[in-house]
């Protein structure tokens, strides 16, 4: 049970750090095309 849940929490963090991540990434793209234009 214990194995179980710390799996599930393990893919729930790796979950919410990609969304994380492709959001950073996204706004610093469109950062440089604001700069760019």
């Amino acid at each position: 049970m214990g194995f179980e849940l710390m799996k599930y929490m393990i893919m729930f963090r790796a979950c919410i750090a990609r969304e994380e991540f492709f959001y950073y990434r996204g706004n610093n793209i469109l950062k440089q095309d604001l700069e760019f234009l």
